[in-house]
């Protein structure tokens, strides 16, 4: 298994050499698009966790977006430039020979958490699920999408194997398989959208480079890390369960998973899983269509403007819980001292969409810790804000 990335890349550049003169060929039929989003957020707590960034604000994104699209291939490149290190997220290409069949190869969102799927500025809250931060932010990969018969769809592929919530540099020598299916149905006058999938493979740390995940709070906090020598050591994988329901206004998506790891500080290693399930729920008060590309308005507009600016008006709320296995403290390979066991978190938040996607999202957000520095249901109460501007 551990040899593998060197072919998934040789397999890649195979495949797009053999790709490239048809794409070329396609290429004047083709058009260029650049676009991008810019996230300013506020954080004001009540009540905060050891960690906590504490009140202040920032310019959480800034990406320009580099599109083209031809009948043939398409390709998207996504810096962020907020980033300390100013990290590509997104850089692949897609072919899409066949109408039922298309590939996908580069560095993009690993196909396992609805929510993850979505775009940062569309998802019903301000942060990711606890669902989302058990899976891999970005990766690199190759995969291949069929959609099988109508109402199905079937991936699958090859990737070097991301911690939860990382984004994925450079190839080391792991691999982690990733398969997924999609059933969309019609149901109760909506459209619902069932998946599961899976990833198993193998990720090696080391002291230093741990490749290991830590979690989250939606107010910046790290809520759970192992500890400084503990690292990825050996076989990885995830299995997650989701659906979302879309009917007019109406919005819901519920999700589950389990994610483990092989890691190891010193002489001592453990098989550890980890768990999270969260449910999110949001109405469209103004009556447009809710999905998960976000809300177009044009129901109501703001008066006293010379010209007026649709705005649609949305209420959203979540529910989620988060638990860490007690092995990782058992064995010493976290430590109460600065993680904690489990966290609950829910929120509610009210939206205000503008054309072009532009966003003001106010969240108020409310999570509880257990295990915290020996302390049982230390809390966070936060109140975020968002302005998210397109271009």
């Amino acid at each position: 298994m551990r040899t593998l990335a060197p072919r998934i890349s040789l397999i890649s550049a195979a495949v797009l050499g053999l790709l490239a003169p048809c794409a070329t060929a396609h290429a004047a039929d083709g058009s260029f698009r650049v676009r991008g989003y810019v996230h300013y957020d506020v954080r004001r707590y009540d009540e905060e966790l050891p960690g906590s960034p504490g009140d202040g604000s920032e310019t959480r994104r800034f990406r320009p977006i580099f599109e083209y699209k031809s009948d043939l291939v398409s390709a998207r490149f996504m810096p962020d430039l907020q980033r300390d290190t100013n990290q590509t997220l997104d850089a692949y290409l897609d072919f899409t020979p066949d109408a039922a069949w298309d590939l996908r190869v580069g560095r993009f969102k690993t196909p396992l958490s609805l929510n993850r799927l979505q775009s940062s500025g569309a998802v019903v809250p301000m942060e990711a699920s606890v669902v989302a931060s058990m899976t891999p932010n970005r990766d690199n990969g190759i995969l291949l999408g069929w959609d099988a018969v109508p109402g199905w769809r079937i991936e699958a592929g090859a990737f070097d194997g991301a911690a939860d919530d990382v984004v994925k540099g450079s190839l080391d020598s792991g691999v982690e398989w990733v398969a997924r299916v999609v059933h969309s149905r019609t149901a109760g006058g909506g459209k619902l959208r069932l998946a599961a999938g899976a990833s198993a493979g193998e990720r090696e740390g080391a002291p230093g480079d741990a490749r290991l995940a830590r979690y989250r709070t939606p107010g910046r906090a790290t809520w759970f890390r192992y500890v400084g020598d503990a690292h990825a050591d050996g076989s990885t994988g995830r299995a997650i369960l989701s659906a979302d329901y879309q009917r007019g206004p109406l919005f819901l998506q519920a999700e589950a998973v389990e994610s483990r790891a092989d890691v190891r500080a010193g002489a001592t290693s453990a098989s550890l899983s980890h768990h999270a399930w969260e449910v999110v729920g949001a109405y469209t008060l103004t009556g447009e269509d809710r999905t998960e590309r976000g809300v177009t308005p044009g129901n109501w507009k703001l008066p006293g403007l010379e010209l007026p600016v649709a705005v649609a008006v949305e209420v959203g709320g979540h529910f989620g819980h988060a638990r860490v296995d007690a092995d990782a403290f058992r064995l010493g390979l976290a430590s109460t001292a600065n993680s904690g066991e489990a966290y609950q978190s829910a929120g509610v938040s009210v939206s205000f969409w503008f054309p072009k996607q532009w966003r003001l999202t106010l969240d108020y957000e409310q999570g509880t810790l257990d295990g915290f520095g020996g302390a049982a249901d230390r809390k966070e109460r936060a109140l975020l804000a968002r302005v998210a501007v397109g271009f």
